[in-house]
């Protein structure tokens, strides 16, 4: 696991429950959302090309990171041919897999996530989770 992860993991342990749960609630949210970094240049690992207007693309590198509360849990860029949905439930997986299952949160953990990941895989994903965490994704497309 990432240093960043082992941080977030040793500090969430150290914290009383309570300050992690959404207030009134028995949740702790947890959620992942990524960007479309632009670069200038052209010698760069990893880079998309993203169609900006009718005539104008644009390079750049897509990063995705997941959260619980004020700690991040994992960040990570895409590789590849991924997008920002494939890295996005790739870090899903070690977080939900990883310190949450380790701390005992993933059946309290309320997943977050926007329309991108409203599809038929990343729905799959979250139901496929042993301990069953809830979630709620945001639907609709352009």
């Amino acid at each position: 696991m990432p240093w960043v992860g082992r941080h977030a993991e040793r500090n969430i342990g150290q914290m009383w429950r309570g300050d992690l749960q959404i207030p009134d609630t028995p949740f702790v949210a947890v959620w992942a959302d990524g960007s479309f970094l632009e670069v200038e240049g052209k010698r760069f690992d990893s880079t998309k090309c993203v169609k900006k207007s009718q005539s104008q693309w644009v390079r750049g590198q897509i990063c995705a990171a997941a959260f619980m509360g004020p700690w991040m849990l994992s960040v990570d860029f895409a590789r590849g041919r991924e997008c920002e949905e494939t890295v996005g439930r790739r870090i899903l997986d070690e977080v939900l897999e990883g310190p949450l299952r380790r701390q005992r949160l993933t059946k309290n953990a309320l997943v977050l996530l926007d329309s991108l990941y409203g599809d038929a895989p990343p729905l799959k994903q979250l139901e496929g989770y042993r301990e069953k965490p809830s979630y709620i994704v945001g639907v609709g497309g352009p």
